[in-house]
């Protein structure tokens, strides 16, 4: 098969994933931001209301970014307590979602994980690797090119093998949100955070990394 076509190949592929994660991942959580809320509460409230008073009190920490930790706890940064917006909501039920579908399938989301560690750092290896070969002058520029485009595709395919967690996140977040009286009674309200909670799906579409607008 000729260069051209794996490149173009390759690159088609990137450019869809790109385009579903900021059409329908970046661009409605920018727009769901926008819209503060004082009926929900912080992240550490909002997840002990999704768990239910029944079930034990899932362990709420703090981190850079929103995540799910050991023992199926979940972190989120500090200042997320101070302002509270439809995005930041839609975030906390989403991870919420994935550290319990986490707690009832670990290997999945052991293997999920491990498929967005790839996609991350695997373009990155390969990247200094074909970097250096150019640089010594033992390989052209354009074969390095297409190269380095076909690896971001394989690992960018190989993550789509797991993504059905996320839109598994998705339907047990607004399923929670509902059972637990916090989803908005308002048609417009209830719009946006729909749309916001399926965005956290999107935004990691093809192992790109998870996107936070500037809280």
């Amino acid at each position: 098969m000729p260069l051209n076509l794996l490149l173009l190949l390759a690159c088609g592929m990137i450019a869809i994933a790109a385009w579903l994660r900021y059409t329908k991942g970046v661009a409605p959580l920018r727009r769901a931001h926008r819209h503060a809320s004082a009926t929900f509460p912080a992240p550490s409230g909002l997840v002990r209301r999704l768990d239910g008073v029944e079930e034990p009190e899932r362990e709420v920490g703090t981190s850079l970014s929103p995540r799910v930790t050991a023992e199926w706890g979940v972190a989120f940064p500090k200042k997320w307590d101070q302002t509270v917006t439809l995005a930041t909501v839609a975030t906390v039920a989403h991870t919420w979602a994935l550290a319990k579908l986490a707690e009832d399938d670990p290997e999945g989301h052991r293997e999920r994980e491990a498929a967005l560690t790839r996609a991350a750092i695997v373009p990155f290896l390969s990247f200094l690797l074909l970097a250096v070969l150019v640089v010594l002058g033992k390989l052209a520029p354009y074969p390095a090119l297409v190269v380095q485009m076909l690896v971001w595709a394989v690992v960018t395919y190989a993550a789509f093998r797991t993504h059905h967690r996320e839109w598994a996140a998705v339907t047990v977040a607004k399923e929670a949100l509902k059972a637990s009286g916090l989803w908005p009674q308002m048609p417009g309200t209830a719009t946006s955070l729909e749309r916001a909670v399926q965005a956290q799906a999107w935004r990691r579409v093809g192992g790109f990394p998870r996107y936070f607008p500037k809280w």
